[in-house]
């Protein structure tokens, strides 16, 4: 594991229209993992602004988890704004992981690998530990890339 690495630096922000799925799955990751601080948005706006302020402020994001099948595909649009902003101000490329109860072909997530739109794919009913360990290798690469 990286030694620069810890749950305390990370800035996760989990984007879920369902309350109780985001509540479950913040209280289990932060149980796990301590010192990780999940950041939960149920609505796409209040993510997106959240997000936006962030980069104006220059401060870091190093994973954002969305569900982007649901709510009229809002998660994809502010998966790509977000990306289209890290261009703009020539920052780091920001990890995005698909959290999703929904079935997703091969054919449905290989474009979105190769335009740089997720970065990872697991399903909500994967255990923790899997989802945590995700997040993990996307954030210590985040930290290898920035460092």
């Amino acid at each position: 594991m990286n030694p620069k690495f810890s749950w305390r630096k990370l800035y996760v922000a989990h984007i879920d229209e369902h309350k109780l799925i985001s509540k479950v799955l913040k209280q289990s990751l932060e149980m796990k993992a301590p010192g990780l601080v999940i950041h939960s948005f149920t609505d796409f706006r209040n993510a997106n602004n959240a997000l936006h302020r962030r980069l104006k402020a220059k401060k870091n994001i190093d994973l954002v988890i969305t569900n982007f099948k649901h709510a009229e595909s809002e998660g994809l649009h502010l998966c790509r704004q977000l990306h289209c902003e890290e261009a703009i101000q020539q920052r780091d490329h920001i990890p995005v992981m698909l959290l999703t109860l929904d079935s997703f072909s091969e054919a449905d997530l290989i474009p979105l690998y190769k335009q740089h739109v997720i970065d990872a794919c697991l399903s909500k009913t994967e255990n923790v530990e899997d989802i945590l360990e995700a997040i993990r290798q996307l954030a210590s690469k985040q930290l290898a890339h920035s460092a």
